[in-house]
């Protein structure tokens, strides 16, 4: 071939006998400067260039579209992320109130759930919440903290799961109030607000 000419690195007059022998086209000299001299293959200089790019302006009106964008996206990102936290921890709690017949039955114990052992028994409970808990049962003596003491504050579950029913009001640390309502005498969650 025609000699040890590096092709990358090199102008086109220097490859132009190479290729001649290579793929055995015949140019004319005046095809070769005509390519040579092709805007193209010519390297573009920074002053009075066509390239164009962004201009500050630009770039500052497409900066504060997107801040204004984000503006209005985050808080409602925050607002929505903060709904669905407070949606799966009631959900965890109410599938923890309902699962309660069942503890006391796979125990073989009764179970008293009040506002005082409420803390104790509701793992899922959160934080800075509070409970209040009414039946008009009486609580069974011998059941839970004291006796007869806590009639009409205690939900109790006895050893065969089935309990006296009741109604359970949440008050979140925000201060919504939350209603549970149990259906003796399985005391499933029968409704929930």
């Amino acid at each position: 071939v025609g000699g040890s000419t590096p092709l990358f690195g090199t102008n086109l007059l220097t490859v132009t006998p190479l290729l001649i022998d290579i793929f055995a086209i015949p140019l004319k000299p005046a095809a070769v400067t005509r390519v040579i001299s092709s805007p193209a293959l010519s390297k573009p200089s920074s002053v009075g260039s066509n390239m164009r790019g962004f201009t500050l302006l630009e770039m500052l009106v497409v900066l504060t579209v997107i801040a204004l964008l984000a503006g209005i996206a985050v808080p409602n990102f925050m607002r929505m992320m903060q709904s669905f936290t407070a949606a799966t921890k009631w959900s965890a709690l109410l599938n923890e109130i309902d699962g309660l017949s069942y503890r006391a039955y796979v125990q073989g114990q009764p179970i008293q759930l009040s506002a005082a052992t409420a803390s104790q028994l509701l793992s899922t409970l959160p934080q800075g919440w509070t409970i209040n808990v009414e039946t008009g049962a009486k609580a069974p003596s011998g059941i839970g903290i004291g006796d007869n003491s806590i009639a009409g504050s205690a939900i109790s579950y006895r050893e065969n799961g089935w309990c006296n029913g009741g109604r359970i009001t949440f008050t979140t640390d925000e201060g919504a109030r939350r209603t549970v309502d149990l259906a003796a005498p399985r005391c499933a969650v029968a409704a929930s607000s």
